[in-house]
């Protein structure tokens, strides 16, 4: 069970999280010309009042340079002034998450990104830990990460997840919490939904953001 936040932002104003709705027919939800971020927040333990988000420019940096695949402009700065008017009217009381995404919104017909509305929402629901803190048991995937050759690896593109989404279940259902993917070298790549990290010689080593793909 979900405990959404109750205001979502959705085709330019803000109301209530139940009333944000898309047609069945939407180009994005048939075609995954979508792009998403994902964004955590607290309350500050110091500060109840006060809302801590990490890292809202990066985050929404990231989202407007992935749109950019889509055929659509956002301003970084207009996006962080949404989220933090987002996060002021919900007014969390507990640890959440923010989904702000940009998408198709028209109707058509057919895989294009040219002469089709975009548009975008943000929505956010309270969220504890993603994984238990006390570990996680893993499994190699025998699905492979997709190479920035034949998808736009550097954006965060919905249809990209079809891969995480099938090696998350194969992983869950033989038994594991969660899966590593690996690219078609055979080397370590990510998890279904995470950065992987090493500790080595009391360092901390993740994936050259440049050798990924």
């Amino acid at each position: 069970m979900h405990n959404f936040l109750p205001i979502a932002y959705f085709e330019n104003q803000f109301v209530p999280f139940e009333n944000a709705k898309i047609s069945i027919a939407t180009h994005a939800l048939h075609y995954g010309t979508a792009a998403f971020g994902g964004m955590r927040g607290i309350p500050d333990p110091e500060n109840p009042q006060q809302i801590l988000l990490f890292r809202l420019d990066r985050h929404c940096q990231r989202l407007c340079q992935s749109a950019k695949f889509l055929n659509y402009e956002l301003s970084p700065e207009k996006l962080e002034q949404i989220i933090i008017d987002f996060v002021q009217k919900n007014q969390p009381t507990k640890s959440f998450y923010i989904r702000p995404l940009v998408y198709s919104s028209g109707l058509g017909i057919a895989p294009r990104l040219h002469n089709i509305e975009k548009n975008f929402f943000v929505y956010g629901l309270e969220m504890g830990d993603y994984l238990s803190p006390d570990g996680i048991s893993c499994r190699i995937s025998s699905w492979t990460r997709q190479e920035d050759r034949s998808f736009p690896l550097r954006g965060k593109i919905s249809a990209a997840y079809i891969t995480s989404a099938l090696a998350k279940t194969e992983a869950v259902e033989s038994g594991f919490d969660e899966a590593i993917l690996m690219n078609s070298q055979g080397k370590v790549c990510e998890a279904t939904g995470m950065n992987v990290f090493i500790v080595r010689k009391g360092k901390l080593i993740t994936l050259d953001l440049n050798k990924i793909s």
